[in-house]
């Protein structure tokens, strides 16, 4: 249940053919939910995907790489395994606690809900999370991210 008046995600004009989206989050975890929620938003509704498949991974990086990483993992997924997801449950754990979070190790554990491809609830082809724009920073509320990807 969320407590604060702060979106999820929201989609952003750019001037490219590219889409892209800002996310949010009171902590890391609720930031690369968002983030993997905006994503398939842009794919599918995922309003309307079963939570009848379930894939589970583990990745490490820096925060910022690991947003990459995590995102394109979980766009591969989709297109390798023909599922969509509309669910995500992700753990993180600092491996170094180093004093500046951006230079820390993170290891991230991920349960992704959803279920096979359909078109009735399909959206628009991702190609690829690109760099440009990428960012991913602490704010006064938390965390936030700004994603761009191919379509």
């Amino acid at each position: 249940m969320k407590t604060s008046n702060i979106k999820d995600f929201e989609f952003l004009n750019l001037t490219t053919s590219d889409l892209g989206f800002k996310s949010y989050g009171k902590t890391l975890e609720e930031l690369f939910v968002n983030s993997a929620k905006a994503l398939f938003s842009v794919i599918c509704d995922i309003n309307m995907v079963p939570k009848n498949k379930s894939i589970e991974f583990s990745i490490s990086g820096n925060p910022e790489d690991l947003l990459y990483d995590w995102l394109s993992k979980l766009l591969m997924f989709s297109d390798s395994e023909e599922i969509f997801f509309s669910d995500f449950l992700v753990s993180l754990k600092r491996k170094n606690k180093e004093k500046d979070w951006k230079n820390d190790e993170f290891m991230l554990k991920a349960r992704c809900l959803g279920d096979f491809a359909n078109p009735a609830y399909s959206r628009t082809e991702v190609k690829a999370i690109t760099m440009f724009n990428f960012q991913l920073k602490r704010t006064k509320y938390g965390f936030e991210a700004i994603v761009v990807v191919d379509v």
